[in-house]
């Protein structure tokens, strides 16, 4: 036995609707999309800012304690590091202040995240105390 109905059906969506619709959630899709691609261009920058961070708080840390052992200011070097891998350009000066008698270190960390972008840096300063030997 065949039904049929009488009459239109509107349980249905037309085609425009179904077109408004998807255009409508394309747009939400693409909208999220960018927003991740962001966070993920964020994270990317925020790595390599802190393995910089890294890098130059070790060879501070390095040069001050060889400072102190040996009682040698002169922290004039400049080198390269790579750390997952980026390469880091690094330079260290030292200044020693004739009345104070302190060492005012200036490190420098200069790196480049992408091709065709300008370098990222940091500068980071560093006052060392050396103590007077008492004989």
């Amino acid at each position: 036995m065949i039904f049929f109905r009488s009459g239109k059906s509107c349980n249905g969506f037309s085609l425009a609707e179904a077109v408004v619709a998807l255009a409508v959630f394309s747009t939400a899709v693409v909208l999220i999309l960018q927003s991740f691609l962001s966070c993920l261009n964020a994270l990317k920058i925020y790595r390599s800012t802190s393995d910089a961070v890294l890098v130059s708080e070790n060879k501070m840390w390095e040069f001050s304690r060889e400072a102190e052992r040996t009682g040698e200011s002169d922290l004039q070097r400049e080198g390269r590091e790579t750390c997952n891998g980026i390469v880091y350009s690094w330079k260290s000066t030292a200044q020693r202040d004739s009345e104070t008698g302190l060492v005012m270190m200036t490190f420098t960390c200069e790196w480049a995240d992408r091709q065709g972008k300008p370098p990222r840096d940091l500068m980071f300063r560093k006052y060392l105390v050396f103590k007077k030997n008492e004989n």
